[in-house]
C-alpha cells in the first residue's frame, strides 16, 4: 500500500487493513514495504504489516522535507517480522521525515533477527509522538533515534537553523566524555 505525492493522496483513511508478504526477496532494499506514507494528513486505524521484504510501515516524503508528511496518525499499528531480506537493515516501523506524526499504542515485535529495528525515528522528524507502545524482541535496537545525538552534540552551531548561533551543549563541553546509545531503554 503506497500513498505518494499526488493530487488526491492526502486525507486518506485506512481502517483495519493488512499488508503482508510484499516485495521480491531478490529485489532492491528500497522496495517491498507494507505501508508507505509519502503525504500529509492520513489516518491509519489498526494497520497490520508483517513479513514484508522492506519496512513494515514507512513514513517518508520523497522530497525529504518534514512538512510533506505532516500530521499523519497511526492508531494501534501492529508490525512484526518485516525486513525479510537477511543481508539488509530494516525497520518494522520508521518515520524518515515528517512533522507532528502520532504513533499511538503500537505493538511492534520481532523474532530476534539481528538486522531488524523496532521503531526508527530518523533525523528529519519534528514533533513525533510515540505513545503507549510495546516494542519487544528485536535483535537490533527497539527504538532508534537515528543521528539525533550526533546532530545535537557534535556541531559547534545550533542545529536546524541558518543563523549560526553557538551550540551551548557543544561549546561548554556539557558531555565531556562523549555519548553512547543504550540499547536497553
Amino acid at each position: 500500500t503506497s500513498l505518494n505525492n499526488g493530487p488526491v493522496s492526502t486525507f486518506a483513511t485506512f481502517d483495519h487493513c493488512v499488508a503482508h508478504d510484499n516485495g521480491n526477496p531478490a529485489g532492491a532494499a528500497t522496495n517491498g514495504h507494507g505501508w508507505y506514507l509519502g503525504t500529509a494528513d492520513n489516518l491509519l486505524i489498526a494497520p497490520v504489516a508483517y513479513h514484508n521484504q522492506g519496512n513494515g510501515i514507512q513514513v517518508n516524503a520523497g522530497d525529504g522535507t518534514s512538512t510533506t508528511c505532516a500530521r499523519n496518525i497511526l492508531q494501534a499499528p501492529l508490525c512484526y517480522n518485516n525486513g525479510a531480506r537477511p543481508a539488509t537493515s530494516a525497520f518494522n516501523l520508521t518515520v524518515a521525515n515528517g512533522t507532528g506524526i502520532q504513533i499511538l499504542n503500537p505493538i511492534v515485535y520481532s523474532d530476534g533477527r539481528p538486522n531488524l529495528v523496532g521503531v526508527n525515528l530518523y533525523t528529519d522528524t519534528v514533533g513525533v509522538q510515540l505513545l503507549n507502545g510495546t516494542i519487544v524482541g528485536h535483535g537490533n535496537d527497539g527504538i532508534a533515534l537515528q543521528y539525533v545525538a550526533a546532530r545535537l552534540l557534535m556541531t559547534p552551531y545550533q542545529p536546524d537553523t541558518g543563523d549560526n548561533n553557538i551550540n551551548a551543549l557543544f561549546k561548554i563541553g556539557t558531555i565531556r566524555d562523549g555519548f553512547s546509545v543504550n540499547r536497553y531503554l
